[in-house]
């Protein structure tokens, strides 16, 4: 801790500790109510009745507490407290509390809690609390939260939390949240969330979003989502959306959509989009759209192309037009639909008039 010199009286002393045990002021030469610790001896130096007097420290200690019930009970060595209640109750060894009832009770060794009401119970060793209500209640081990209600009840240990209501409820192990209601309510473990609102509600274990209102509700485990509202409801397990409103709605396991509003609304199960608008909405299972605008709603169908559609299961579609797909002109559709047929026994043929390629067992 700095120290400095001052004088009074005459005399000159170095000032290590200052703990006021009562109220006081200074008027003139009058100065009442301060003790002076010099951590070298564990003298106290008391100045009352207009002189300093030498007192012995019964505890060795040597701590800063300032307002009232600042370190009232069992402050402990090296500590601070400074503000009404602050560190009141059992402040550990190197605890520093400054604000209106900061690290009031049972703050752990190390920690810090700077703002009114900051990590105001169980405040745990090493945490850091900045911010009114930040850390409220239970931090955790080596856990930091900064602004105003961030990681403010149950912040687990070695979490992060910045920004306004930031991690503020049950904030597990390893989180990190960075931004305005980043990882509001209940954020799992190794989770990241980064942005104004990203996984506001209940993003799950290792789950990582980027961007405004990315990941906002729901979040799955290991999913990622990143852009402005990426993922931002129910996006499931492992499910990736990469570029604003990428996998929006109900984005589903093992899905991938990237591009802007790729795979936006009802992406199903291990379907994978590419492009502006690619499968934007129900697009089906395990099918893949390539281009702005390409789409199948049928499961295990292959679009690709601009503004391309599949409507059935199973088929391929390549549309290198550079325009809506029609068939008269453009492209070669795959339909796996049977078909009767005259050629032959298992042929396969392509009517130029539809630009199908078709085949038959038959």
């Amino acid at each position: 801790m700095s120290t400095q010199n001052t004088s009074r009286n005459g005399y000159i002393k170095k000032l290590y500790n200052l703990q006021v045990f009562g109220t006081f002021f200074y008027s003139g030469e009058f100065l009442k109510g301060i003790n002076i610790t010099n951590p070298q001896n564990n003298d106290i130096l008391q100045f009352a009745n207009g002189k300093w007097n030498n007192v012995v420290d019964p505890l060795g200690q040597s701590e800063i507490s300032i307002g009232l019930n600042a370190g009232k009970f069992n402050q402990q060595t090296e500590t601070i407290s400074i503000g009404k209640n602050a560190g009141e109750n059992n402040q550990s060894t190197g605890g520093i509390s400054i604000g209106t009832y900061s690290g009031n009770c049972n703050q752990k060794a190390g920690a810090i809690s700077i703002g009114a009401y900051s990590a105001t119970t169980s405040q745990n060793d090493n945490a850091i609390s900045i911010g009114s209500l930040a850390g409220y209640t239970c931090q955790g081990v080596s856990a930091i939260a900064v602004g105003v209600w961030a990681g403010n009840c149950n912040q687990s240990q070695e979490s992060i939390a910045l920004g306004a209501f930031a991690g503020e409820v049950e904030q597990g192990p390893t989180a990190i949240s960075i931004g305005s209601y980043a990882g509001r309510t209940r954020q799992k473990v190794g989770a990241i969330s980064i942005g104004a609102y990203a996984a506001s509600m209940s993003q799950r274990d290792n789950a990582i979003s980027v961007g405004a209102l990315s990941g906002g509700l729901c979040q799955g485990i290991s999913a990622i989502a990143v852009g402005f509202w990426a993922g931002n409801c129910n996006q499931s397990q492992d499910a990736i959306a990469l570029g604003s409103f990428a996998g929006e709605t109900s984005q589903a396991t093992n899905s991938i959509s990237i591009g802007a509003y790729a795979g936006r609304v009802s992406q199903k199960a291990e379907a994978i989009s590419i492009g502006y608008l690619a499968g934007y909405t129900c697009q089906g299972a395990s099918s893949i759209c390539i281009g702005m605008g390409a789409a199948s709603a049928g499961d295990n169908s292959i679009v690709i192309g601009k503004e391309t559609e599949a409507t059935q299961c199973n088929s391929i579609i390549l549309n290198s037009s550079g325009t809506y797909f029609n068939p008269a002109t453009t492209g070669i559709f795959i339909n796996g639909a049977m078909r009767n047929s005259n050629i032959g026994i298992k042929a396969v043929w392509f009517n130029p008039a539809t630009s199908e390629l078709l085949y038959s067992e038959f």
